[in-house]
């Protein structure tokens, strides 16, 4: 049997389940986190630091002091952004400093043009 992974979040007396595979972005704001899906929201009171602990770092990454995303979420990134899609639409979120860019790279298969460097150093093990 295959089971989808899953937590449970505290909010309203309760204890409520979260499937992982529906949660597309975790946001810190001022000691609660706000976990966000396709059909609601949460705010619960814990810090980022819990929500790495819990959520699965194959398939998130956190791209800012504030921000975790679903890779299988994102849409486009730029040095600056990246671009989810959130119920339908699309919503940018900030990219923090070099070492969150660097984990997103890291974790997401790109074609195309690589950054000079890599070309450089290519052409000198090559040429």
């Amino acid at each position: 049997m295959n089971q989808t992974p899953f937590f449970f979040i505290r909010t309203n007396r309760k204890y409520e389940r979260i499937e992982l595979a529906e949660l597309i972005y975790v946001e810190c704001c001022r000691g609660y986190l706000k976990l966000v899906t396709d059909s609601r929201s949460w705010m619960v009171h814990a810090s980022m630091a819990n929500a790495e602990q819990l959520i699965p770092s194959e398939r998130f990454c956190r791209i800012h002091r504030s921000y975790m995303v679903a890779i299988d979420r994102v849409q486009s990134f730029d040095k600056d952004h990246v671009t989810i899609r959130e119920s339908g639409s699309l919503k940018k979120l900030p990219i923090g400093q070099d070492r969150y860019k660097n984990a997103l790279l890291e974790k997401v298969s790109a074609i195309g043009e690589p950054p000079v460097r890599v070309v450089l150093k290519a052409m000198a093990v090559v040429g």
